[in-house]
């Protein structure tokens, strides 16, 4: 007595699973990737057009290197951190709230050293800040 053998299925590859996986892997790519900015990028700054200051105002000057040194009305910050800056202003009795500012930022200056004086500013109050910009030609 011969038996049959049971049939055994043909192996076929399911092809929906696999186009999901190959979309989600796509998508996560292409997100990931995005992520991914240039951090030197090249940058014109812009010219001003406004009225200037009047030459009567007693006037705080910080002065931003293009080494990214701070100096306050003349003086070189040792280190340059929120909490310095703040501790300079307060020292010489210029935290004033109504003391106008006037910031001379360097052109190759990093950006984020100008806003950290901003913000160690505008963290004691001093809201009258004007930044220097080249007059338009």
């Amino acid at each position: 007595m011969t038996f049959r053998r049971p049939r055994r299925p043909d192996a076929t590859i399911e092809l929906t699973p696999l186009i999901d996986v190959v979309f989600l892997l796509l998508i996560f790519f292409m997100v990931t990737s995005t992520a991914v900015r240039e951090t030197v990028l090249s940058v014109i700054l812009p010219e001003a057009h406004g009225e200037s200051m009047r030459s009567t105002e007693t006037v705080l000057e910080i002065v931003v290197s293009d080494q990214n040194e701070v100096w306050i009305d003349g003086e070189l910050l040792d280190v340059v951190s929120y909490s310095s800056i703040q501790s300079h202003l307060r020292g010489n009795d210029s935290s004033n709230t109504d003391t106008h500012v006037l910031i001379r930022g360097d052109g190759e200056a990093d950006h984020a050293t100008v806003v950290l004086v901003l913000d160690a500013l505008g963290g004691l109050g001093m809201n009258n800040v004007r930044i220097l910009a080249t007059e338009p030609d």
